[in-house]
Order: structure tokens, then sequence, then C-alpha cells
């Protein structure tokens, strides 16, 4: 058999394969209304995750008004986690859909106990220098690391679970641009 006349079948067959699936034939019963669509297992994950983007793109927000000359280093960041809270919520990430105050960054698999990201914002005590913000958002980015790794382990759908290891792996990428600049700074 020749390859295009193998390829050719092939794409006939799925094609027809796409065409009946999930169809009962007549010899199955007849027609029946289709089936609603299945709850998603991960739905209280993927809420505890975009709370905990929404955190962080409100802390990056905080500290960027706060020090507006961290904008060349830190404002692709911001794009980067609304990029990541779509990804993982759409339905949150749309316009007008994020309502009420965002969660922290904690334990994806569980109620977080501490607000890194609020902290990446404000700290009692701490003086709000570029400096000390940025070591509150490097903070807040290893914490979200750390989040997006328990939460990939805790994913059911495979497609999810990729999707916060690359997540997690940005984040992390974060974490170092940001220590690099702290780096930086403190030999200048």
């Amino acid at each position: 058999m020749q390859r295009r006349t193998f390829l050719a079948l092939g794409v006939t067959a799925l094609a027809l394969a796409g065409c009946t699936e999930g169809r009962p034939s007549d010899a199955e019963g007849g027609s029946q209304p289709p089936r609603p669509p299945a709850k998603d297992p991960d739905a209280e994950l993927r809420e505890r995750v975009a709370a905990s983007e929404s955190a962080l793109i409100a802390a990056y927000r905080a500290a960027l008004a706060a020090h507006p000359d961290l904008a060349p280093e830190l404002g692709a960041f911001v794009a980067h986690h609304e990029a990541h809270l779509a990804r993982v919520a759409p339905l949150l990430a749309s316009p007008g859909a994020q309502t009420g105050s965002p969660a922290p960054p904690g334990d994806a698999t569980a109620e977080p106990s501490s607000d890194p990201a609020a902290e990446a914002s404000a700290t009692p005590g701490d003086p709000d220098t570029e400096e000390a913000t940025l070591e509150r958002l490097a903070e807040a980015e290893a914490a979200a690391v750390r989040d997006r790794v328990a939460a990939c382990d805790a994913a059911d759908s495979s497609i999810l679970a990729r999707d916060l290891c690359v997540i997690a792996a940005s984040e992390a990428q974060h974490r170092a641009e940001i220590g690099a600049l702290l780096d930086g700074r403190r030999a200048g």
C-alpha cells in the first residue's frame, strides 16, 4: 500500500470515528439526550491556584505603584501572572470576573496558613524600600513555586498538571530574576 493511500484511509477512519463518537447507534437503544458535562475534579484546585495568582498580580501592582522605577524589570511579571491565571481558570481571568479579595499563595492542596503575597506589598516594620519590596516579591514567588509543584502533584488532569509545572517554572524564573536584581543592587 502506498503512503498516500494509507494516510487517506487513516484520515477517513478518524473522520468517521469522530462523527459517530459519543452518539449511540439505533441498535444501542436509539437517540438519547447528551450527558451533562462531568464536574471538573480539579475545580477547587483551580480556584485556589487562581486565587494565588490573583494575589501575586495584586502584590506586583502594589509594588509597581509604590516603586515605578521597578517597572522595566518587573512590569512583564504582571502579564505573566495574568497569563497563568487565564491558563488555570479562564472564566476567572475574563474581564470583570474577578470579584472579592484574592487569596494568598499557600499550599494549593489545603487552605493557606499565611499570606506571602500580602506580605510582598507591605510588611510592618520593614522600610518600604525597593530592596525590601523585591525581597518580599521574591519570597512570594518562592512560595508560589512550592504551591504550584504541590498542585501539580494533586491535579487529576494531566493537562492541568503540565500547565502547573510550566507555571512553577515561570515563577521560579521570576524568583531567580528578582534575586539577580537584588544581588546587583547590593553589589552596586
